[in-house]
């Protein structure tokens, strides 16, 4: 698998001393990108770089003047990390493993193949008709 550039993010990682290639985007969305990297023990790890200036933190920002879009992605980076931390005890969502500025290094949750580098699909792409929601809903509150 060929290594990817990010706007960046590349740099930006290898320079935390926590990765030491990246190797491919694996999802993303409005506020974040979420890359495939390795860690400097050669583990596969997931990077989450939050943009410093989305539409999303524009509104977040709007009557604010002292906040920077940087310290808002920050911001946001610091929130899911804390979020992840706590989930963490409670459901399998993956284990965050650091939080250097606009990025959270986690877990990387492969799907079980034999190919490690893919990711277990999301959620919404499982087929969960075999389950009872009731008995998920339950085990999920318990």
């Amino acid at each position: 698998m060929r290594e990817v550039t990010v706007a960046g993010a590349n740099s930006q990682l290898l320079g935390t001393g926590k990765v030491k290639r990246v190797h491919a985007v694996i999802g993303g969305g409005k506020e974040a990108t979420v890359l495939l990297t390795e860690n400097t023990s050669g583990e596969l790890i997931c990077a989450k770089v939050f943009r410093y200036f989305t539409s999303t933190i524009r509104k977040r920002l709007q009557g604010t003047v002292h906040i920077l879009a940087s310290d808002m992605a920050m911001l946001a980076a610091k929130q899911e990390y804390w979020n992840l931390y706590e989930m963490v005890k409670h459901s399998p969502v993956p284990k965050p493993l650091a939080l250097v500025g606009n990025i959270i290094l986690m877990e990387f949750i492969s799907d079980g193949s034999t190919s490690s580098m893919t990711p277990a699909p999301l959620i919404r792409d499982v087929d969960l008709t075999p389950f009872d929601p009731e008995e998920i809903l339950y085990t999920s509150l318990d």
